[in-house]
């Protein structure tokens, strides 16, 4: 956990827990002590400088049974301690767009992102991840129905006539 933290950096994220309200998705953000991250939205917009730079103590919460978490667990046991780092960097962008905050830099996490989705589907000959894609049958087209001359004449000479 300390490991995430100092991937993230120690300014952003105050501790790395592991959370056991959490069933279906991978992280959560929080804040310790008075100051919440609803308060820090707020002041996000306030009128002055300082305003806009307070931030919450932020936590960020694993769900250590999640796929995510356990491949950070991974990379980093096998001592791909970048790709762990990377992967722990989309957790916690992926955990400030989940509690609503803005992310610092959006080009980087998408470009992080973007890195991991095209790994993804290199592994696989087809582009497609290994799974099946399962094709609906196309209906055939009708062709569009023609307008006889009569109707093209009132709706493209109307205009000019009338001007």
């Amino acid at each position: 956990l300390d490991f995430i933290r100092e991937s993230i950096g120690d300014e952003k994220l105050k501790q790395v827990t592991l959370s056991s309200k959490l069933v279906s998705s991978a992280c959560c953000l929080t804040s310790t002590g008075g100051f919440t991250l609803e308060m820090e939205k707020y002041f996000r917009n306030g009128p002055s400088e300082e305003m806009r730079k307070l931030r919450a103590d932020r936590v960020l919460e694993l769900n250590a049974a999640h796929p995510a978490c356990l491949a950070i667990k991974k990379a980093y046991d096998d001592g791909d301690k970048d790709r762990a780092a990377k992967l722990s960097k989309i957790l916690y962008a992926q955990s400030e767009l989940i509690a609503g905050v803005e992310i610092e830099d959006p080009t980087a996490y998408a470009d992080l992102f973007a890195v991991f989705f095209n790994g993804a589907l290199a592994q696989s000959p087809n582009g497609d991840c290994g799974r099946p894609v399962s094709r609906m049958p196309r209906k055939p087209r009708r062709p569009a129905p023609r307008k006889c001359s009569a109707d093209l004449q009132r709706t493209t000479l109307a205009p000019l006539r009338q001007g």
